[in-house]
Formats: structure tokens, sequence, C-alpha cells
């Protein structure tokens, strides 16, 4: 006798513009199984970015004796979406025989409504953030103003999550839509930001004394009026030393530690902390003051056994970073030392890693940099003048 069992998924009141979808599905495979193909249906009939197929096979085994018919329900459920279906209730079924069913429930009113809160509160905040944001530039606290904006930015991110959540379910009501003055109040600031100055305020040259902080400063005004809290940073070749922020009168008193200060070349810069965007403004550029150091006097004897111009390169590079007057020497006591690995080749160039060390009654300091050249002298050539010769700060303690 041929028996024949037949597993099927059964939609009830399947209507997508339904305010609550519901989906029943059956299985002989277990109860988890059922609840599982029922939440894939009701995610079918929401179905953005979302696929719940469901294959029926049967299939027919013969054998000497008998012919037996299996059928047998295969299910795939792939919610393939960046959104997690919430809200849906599952009712499981009484079992009957060996078939288990579940009912799976989704209340679309109940749903978009609390994700609508959600977005309700953001909207608020965003409308918050942006009147303080106008406030802070009506006090020409522009940087402030731009930090605030920043947070508008990340909310209004967050804002779009929650629109994609709820026409995941419904169709987004207009009076759910964003309603932001991020562009207009970014370029209000911008606007703002141009009639800004940054001066260094300084009455005759500087100088740069020993043991002595070097100190000047800065005053930030907009035609004429000071700039409260506006904050710069100040560098040394190209490392920033620190960040100040102006008082109420818009000046910023630069204090730098003289030991900061020694090596070339003798120049601060100030720049404002702002992004590139407007940073690049005419009165607010970068701004270089420059000073004047009277360096010791330092004559260095070095003992280097490489070819002349590799020799001379190094000594060009002691003598512009560090002041040293240096000597090369058959029989100096400081020896300079130069190692080269080779890395690879390509075409008619090649890579070397190049160490430049220096040996003197067993103190020993060293840097090493990529040289890339025709030659093996022109690769270490290469390397040297990428090297950072202050790093060889040490060798004062050779000056004669």
């Amino acid at each position: 006798m041929v028996k024949k069992l037949l597993l099927f998924c059964i939609l009830s009141f399947a209507f997508l513009k339904a305010e609550v979808l519901t989906y029943t599905a059956y299985s002989t495979k277990s109860q988890a199984d059922a609840d599982a193909i029922a939440i894939a249906g009701v995610a079918k009939q929401i179905s953005v970015h979302v696929k719940a197929s469901s294959i029926y096979k049967q299939a027919e085994i013969q054998n000497e004796k008998d012919s037996h018919i299996g059928s047998f329900f295969l299910s795939e459920k792939n919610l393939s979406t960046d959104l997690e279906l919430k809200g849906v209730r599952v009712i499981q079924g009484e079992k009957k025989g060996d078939t288990f069913s579940a009912t799976a429930t989704l209340d679309l009113d109940v749903l978009t409504a609390a994700i609508a809160r959600e977005m309700q509160k953001i909207q608020k905040e965003i409308s918050s953030k942006e009147t303080k944001a106008s406030s802070l530039i009506s006090e020409f606290r522009y940087q402030q103003a731009l930090k605030t904006l920043e947070d508008v930015k990340i909310l209004s991110k967050k804002y779009t999550t929650y629109i994609k959540e709820h026409e995941f379910y419904k169709p987004l009501p207009a009076a759910l839509e964003l309603k932001s003055q991020y562009s207009e109040i970014l370029n209000r600031i911008e606007s703002e930001l141009r009639d800004i100055e940054i001066v260094v305020n300084k009455n005759s040259d500087l100088q740069l004394q020993n043991n002595r902080p070097f100190i000047f400063s800065v005053i930030v005004k907009k035609k004429d009026k000071p700039v409260p809290d506006f904050s710069v940073y100040v560098s040394h070749k190209s490392k920033v030393l620190f960040e100040k922020t102006s008082d109420a009168k818009g000046e910023i008193l630069i204090e730098i530690p003289f030991d900061k200060l020694t090596l070339k070349p003798f120049v601060v810069e100030i720049l404002p902390t702002l992004s590139f965007r407007f940073s690049n403004f005419k009165n607010l550029g970068k701004q270089e003051v420059s000073y004047s150091y009277k360096t010791r006097e330092c004559k260095i004897d070095v003992k280097c056994l490489e070819e002349a111009s590799i020799c001379s390169a190094i000594s060009k590079g002691l003598a512009a970073n560090l002041g040293f007057s240096v000597n090369v020497v058959p029989n100096a006591s400081l020896e300079t030392k130069v190692a080269t690995e080779s890395k690879r080749s390509l075409k008619q160039l090649s890579s070397y890693q190049v160490s430049l060390e220096f040996h003197k009654n067993g103190i020993f300091c060293s840097q090493s940099k990529t040289g890339v050249g025709k030659t093996e002298k022109d690769a270490v050539l290469s390397a040297i003048e990428k090297m950072d010769f202050s790093r060889f700060q040490s060798l004062s303690e050779f000056c004669k």
C-alpha cells in the first residue's frame, strides 16, 4: 500500500496591506522547525531584502517487495537583512500525531509606533543641539559649534538607521522625515571663519636663551573683536608640542620649554585646531614664528671609511641638524659605519635597508632607513637624506 505524508504551510490572513500579519506552519521535524518556518512566512510578507522559500519534494523509493512513496518538506529560511525581525509573536499549536504547528503574528502598528517614539526622541535632541550650535556661533565660539554639529551628524546617522527599520515594516510617514539645519549651520560657520585672523604678537626679534622658556603671545580676532575659546596647536619640526585655547580677550600665551627648540629649523608653527576644510583659509593658515638661537660651537672628529660622497652626506646631515662641524680623521676614536641589506630589485632600481651607526668607547647610536637607487651607493645616499640627524644629539658629548 502506498502511503503519503504531506507537509504543508498554510498562509492565513496574509495581506501585505494588513496591519497584522499572520503565518501558520506545520512540520514533522520538530517544534523549533515549525516556529522557524512560521517566522519566515511573516518575513516573506514584509520582504525587504528578506528571502524565505519553501521547497516541497516528493520521492519514490523502489525495492523488491514494495513501493514506498516518502514525502518530505525542505524549508529554506534565510532572513538576509541588516534589520532584525522584531516583535514577532509565535503561538505553538497542539501537536497532532507527529505533526507540529506554529502561528507567527506581527502587529505592524505596535512595532512601528515604538520605532517612531525613538525617532522623535532623536529629532528632539538634534533640534536642541542645532539651537545650541547657532547660539555658540553668535558668541564667536566656532570650534565648540563645530563639535556640537559633529554630535548632530552622529545622531543623524542613528536616525537614518531607524528610518530604514521603519521602512522595512511600513512606509515612512511625512511627519517622521528628518528635519535638520546641519548644512545651513555648517555653511554659516564657514562664512564666519573666513573673517577670523590669528596674529602673532611680538615687539622685537625673538631669541631662544639657554635654559629659559621661549615665550610669546598670539591674538585671535574677528574684525578687531576678540575670539574666545579658540584652540590652536603649537608644533616644531612638524611635531605637535601642545594645544592651547584663547582667553576672553582672544589672547593665547605660548610658553615652550627651552630643550624643545634647540634643534634646527628655528621656527615654531601655530595652526588652528580645525579640519583642512577651514584651516586652509587665508587668515587661518599656518603661522610661522622664527627665532634665533646661538648654538654651542661643536667640532667633532669622526673616522669614516666609506666612500667620500657618503662620508660627506653624513657630515652635512650632522651640520645641518645639530650645527656640528665635522672633521673626518682616519685615526679618530669616534667611528661611523654604514651597513646595508638588500631588500628587492625592480627593473633598474634596487632597494636597501641602510643603517648608520656611531661607536666610541662602548657608546653606540644608530638609525635605519630604506634607500632606493640604481646602485648600492645611490641607495645609501638616498637613505641618509631621509634620516633625522637630530636623533644623534648624544654625539654632542664628543664636542671639542
